[in-house]
């Protein structure tokens, strides 16, 4: 079958559109997925994290471009809150040691009147006053030597049991 030259033709053009349509879809597309490709590198390149109390060296840099002397203030408000928590943790272990004195001249003023008036109960024929003033004193003094805590619940120790601000691991 004889196909007229016309249409033989056109039919030629159309495959040779064919096939460069797929060349033309690869020049449009290529410079668009260079530019898609290179915005996923650039948002990937940015992603930065760093742990500890100071910026990383080169944000300092960055803030240093940006507010000359920043760095230098970054670093000293850091060293004078580390003054700081240092004098605060002195001022309570300070404070925990003449509490815990305290409560030691406390117990001693205590038992020493306690033998005081066992001492008189007994010089005043209160013998049974006298015992019980003498078995209630033991067990109590046995009970904060033991357990920690005085015979009413108070206990001795006020520090958490698990850290509140955990230092950054080295």
């Amino acid at each position: 079958m004889a196909v007229p030259a016309e249409n033989n033709d056109k039919g030629a053009d159309s495959a040779r559109s064919a096939n460069k349509a797929p060349d033309d879809i690869v020049e449009v597309i290529e410079p668009k997925l260079d530019q898609i490709v290179e915005r996923k590198v650039q948002i990937a390149m940015r992603m930065e994290s760093y742990r500890g109390p100071m910026p990383s060296p080169e944000y300092m840099a960055e803030y240093d471009k940006i507010v000359p002397g920043c760095a230098r203030m970054i670093v000293d408000e850091f060293q004078a809150n580390s003054r700081h928590s240092r004098a605060m943790d002195l001022l309570g272990i300070n404070g925990m040691i003449r509490r815990d004195t305290r409560a030691q001249w406390m117990a001693f003023v205590l038992v020493l009147f306690g033998f005081g008036l066992i001492w008189e109960l007994a010089s005043i024929g209160k013998e049974k006053s006298a015992i019980a003033v003498a078995g209630a004193l033991l067990v109590g003094i046995a009970t904060a030597f033991l357990t920690g805590h005085g015979p009413w619940g108070g206990s001795k120790k006020d520090e958490p049991e698990e850290d509140e601000n955990p230092k950054p691991s080295e």
